[in-house]
């Protein structure tokens, strides 16, 4: 579990399925994040470096990360924002069967389509695919107390 210092207000990037890629405008759309939370699919960990000099960096591998430097990333992580218990994972195929009563979002990513959606009082977002796809995208997850908002950035 990652937690976050103490605070009412957070802001989050998210991206995923950057398939090895780092899009310059993606650096420009993360920067003043508290965390970067990359939701799989990363291709490269060079991809993970270029991150990390931006913000620190949440991330699980996804199908396409194959080889020894991708056991290094979990299949999920939960990230407690304030009172806000994120989890974090790439296909939701892996989210757990109790996950109403225990998380108030989940970031996915696999589809790579954006999306940002309540079900059962939990949040769910994929920011869309940050390195390939019919449209690129990240987004940028604002947690103020209990308030969860999210905008998604074009690539």
């Amino acid at each position: 579990m990652i937690t976050l210092d103490s605070k009412t207000q957070y802001r989050i990037g998210v991206v995923s399925d950057t398939h090895g890629t780092m899009p310059d405008a993606l650096v420009e759309a993360l920067k003043d994040v508290d965390i970067i939370a990359h939701a799989g699919d990363i291709g490269k960990p060079l991809v993970i470096d270029y991150l990390e000099a931006i913000a620190p960096v949440a991330a699980v591998r996804g199908n396409v990360d194959q080889g020894g430097w991708a056991f290094e990333y979990p299949i999920h992580e939960i990230i407690l924002a304030g009172n806000t218990k994120i989890c974090l994972l790439h296909n939701l195929e892996d989210l757990d069967h109790n996950w109403r009563d225990k998380y108030q979002c989940v970031i996915y990513g696999h589809t790579h389509k954006a999306c940002f959606e309540k079900r059962n009082n939990v949040f769910f977002l994929n920011p869309g695919s940050a390195g390939s796809g019919y449209s690129t995208s990240a987004a940028i997850l604002d947690i103020h107390n209990d308030s969860l908002d999210v905008n998604f950035i074009p690539i």
